[in-house]
């Protein structure tokens, strides 16, 4: 089945409460780059505290504050997905524009729940996300009899 969200603006930072998502057991968050800065540098600082209350040396402290210079956050038009599925019912996501044609995004990348989209310009406020979930709908069972197949 298709779940549709619209004005994903609505929608960041903070859970999508979509009762069809929360049945298949599904939780969705999007962050913009923004938002995907915030969340990296809180995360890095607390980090930081835990190696200083751990007393690592200042050398590794220096090292471990340069590096949120490199992986501190997102690129200005992206959209990043967290997305906890345990049940694996979600099939894929896509976005979609006021005029009902897909966004397509120049790549993406994914690291453990997270997944980042990357696209030529920011996404408009009233950008529709569709979430594409596994149903017993989904699944036709066709009954196939292969015989006297000759194999290479």
């Amino acid at each position: 089945s298709v779940v549709g969200i619209d004005g994903i603006a609505n929608w960041t930072g903070k859970p999508i409460t979509e009762p069809a998502l929360k049945t298949a057991g599904i939780e969705i968050k999007l962050l913009t780059s923004e938002q995907q800065v915030a969340a990296r540098k809180a995360e890095h600082e607390e980090r930081l505290a835990e190696l200083k209350k751990q007393g690592v040396g200042e050398g590794m402290i220096k090292m471990a504050e340069e590096s949120f210079d490199m992986f501190g956050g997102g690129d200005a038009n992206s959209i990043m997905s967290q997305i906890k599925d345990p049940n694996k019912k979600l099939i894929g996501v896509s976005f979609w524009n006021a005029q009902g044609e897909e966004v397509r995004s120049n790549g993406s990348m994914s690291s453990g729940e997270e997944k980042t989209f990357y696209f030529n310009e920011k996404l408009p406020a009233d950008t529709k996300l569709k979430v594409y979930v596994l149903s017993d709908k989904a699944v036709v069972k066709v009954p196939i009899q292969l015989a006297n197949l000759t194999l290479p």
